[in-house]
């Protein structure tokens, strides 16, 4: 898979690190269920909504876990991210103008893909289910060396309904299939959820991938058990 030039400097860019440290005391999150991580069961998958940008600045900041992220590999190109950027807010901020508002999202547009690409991420392509197989077989190589994944899987048109959750993209479920061939051992996912009205991000207990049954069946149930635990841990942390 060839890497945006952006990624080559990834690692010098401890700036991007620090201002994530200096965004935490404005967060002030508090981080429940982190009892529920079974750390000796080896690295796992960890599932969170995105919501706007909330969501992802959360889990990465407070993830206890290292681990890689699932990344758009538009928002991995400073042209690609201004433009994705610019559709995904054209119908938001009505009253700035047209002009003002694109000249705003170009300047932010370097420091959010040099913010992604420091987290070593690994380059998902909606527009192409072919580079998924690319994806999955990265995945499930940073998986047996010890990385834990961290992926934000709601649907763009859904990130700011009751659906979100309910009908994301399925295919993080064949990790649990690709790593069990690989390692014969189970891999766990987990629901994670950022709210920024209660101040919390919250882990629930985790999804066991269970071999020995029809693989796309299995592959289903992990989906809709995240899909049900996400909406759990959202209507509990509303209640709360």
């Amino acid at each position: 898979m060839v890497y945006p030039k952006t990624m080559k400097d990834a690692s010098d860019k401890a700036w991007v690190r620090r201002c994530m440290s200096a965004a935490e005391p404005i967060l002030r999150l508090k981080t429940i269920g982190e009892e529920n991580i079974l750390s000796d069961q080896g690295p796992s998958v960890f599932i969170c909504n995105h919501g706007e940008i909330y969501g992802a600045i959360a889990a990465v900041m407070y993830l206890p876990v290292h681990f890689r992220i699932w990344a758009h590999d538009k928002m991995l190109d400073r042209e690609k991210a201004a433009a994705t950027m610019m559709e995904t807010y054209k119908e938001r901020f009505p009253l700035l103008i047209k002009g003002v508002k694109n000249r705003m999202i170009w300047r932010i547009s370097k420091p959010v893909t040099d913010a992604i690409c420091s987290l070593d991420p690994i380059p998902v392509s909606r527009e192409n289910p072919i580079c998924m197989i690319d994806t999955i077989n990265e995945s499930v190589d940073a998986l047996c060396a010890g990385d834990n994944l961290l992926i934000f899987p709601e649907k763009p048109e859904n990130r700011y309904n009751g659906d979100a959750f309910r009908n994301m993209y399925p295919v993080f479920g064949i990790l649990g299939l690709k790593y069990f061939e690989r390692t014969g051992k189970r891999l766990l996912f987990y629901p994670a959820f950022s709210n920024s009205e209660t101040k919390t991000f919250t882990i629930g207990k985790p999804v066991v991938y269970i071999p020995g049954t029809d693989p796309r069946e299995e592959i289903e149930r992990i989906v809709s058990e995240i899909e049900s635990r996400m909406v759990q841990l959202s209507e509990q942390n509303n209640k709360n």
